[in-house]
Parts: C-alpha cells; structure tokens; sequence
C-alpha cells in the first residue's frame, strides 16, 4: 500500500540531471549535451518534454516587467525502461532561436547608435536569463517529475 502510494507521487522514482558545457555560444543555436536518468525503483518513460526559456527583464521599480519566452523545445518519444537502482544516459541536442528586440537589430547595425542603444538598455535595465526545463511523463505517476537547470549563453 505505501509503495503504491509512494509510486504515485514519484518518490523514489525517476530523478533527472543533465550533463552541459560550462557555457553555450547564442550564435550556434544549438546546445548539446546528456540526460541522466536514474532510478531506485525500476520505471517506464512514456516521454520526456525539453524547453530553454529565456526570462526577459525590463524597466526599474513599478514599472519593471517581466516576461518568459520559449525559444526552443523537443519531445522524446519512449518508452525507455529503466531498471532500479541504474542510470541512463542520454545525449541530445535543442535547437534555440534568440529573438532580437528593434533595440538589439539598431545596436548591430549601426556603429554610431552602438553606444547610444547600449546605454538606454542600461538605464532600462535590460537582462536575459535562460533555462532548460525537462519533464518526464512516467507511468503509474501522477506527479511527473521536472527539474530545472540553469544555461549559461555568451
């Protein structure tokens, strides 16, 4: 009854880590790297979602805003078996297209508004973050398993 129970919500289910390079070029498009998959009990992936997200900050005080962007995602399709207490690794590779504000197509191409541009984006606070979300789907879960990891992109 426990271990149904324990099932059920994951624990001691499936746990999730990737393996990435320090940082990650936004030119390339791309980031490479391997899922870890373990678990203390043996499971079935039906399948696993991967999204980078950038979170977009702007402005000062009240009139900050933020919003989170999808800029690249992928499904795997299983079923992958894993059985109790083994890992699975997984190479991958996510494509990402950055979107380019007026700001950021006026600073790289023109010379002259360069500095101008990165001012006022200094004066609006303007700053990226990015992350890569995974989410299993595991059968007999009802609470899938996510992990969030963060991405360095120069």
């Amino acid at each position: 009854m426990f271990s149904k129970f324990k099932k059920i919500l994951g624990i001691e289910g499936l746990k999730l880590d990737l393996i990435l390079p320090d940082h990650i070029e936004k030119t390339s498009g791309v980031v490479k790297g391997q899922l870890v998959l373990e678990s203390l009990t043996t499971c079935t992936i039906r399948s696993m979602d991967l999204m980078i997200y950038e979170k977009y900050e702007r402005g000062r005080g009240k009139s900050k805003k933020v919003n989170d962007y999808i800029i690249g995602k992928m499904k795997i399709d299983g079923p992958f078996a894993i059985e109790a207490e083994s890992k699975l690794l997984m190479d991958f590779s996510l494509e990402f297209i950055i979107a380019k504000s007026e700001m950021d197509e006026k600073e790289e191409s023109s010379m002259l508004l360069k500095g101008f541009v990165k001012a006022a984006k200094w004066f609006s606070k303007v700053s990226s973050e990015y992350r890569l979300e995974i989410e299993a789907k595991v059968d007999g879960t009802r609470l899938n398993p996510f992990k969030s990891f963060p991405l360095n992109l120069v």
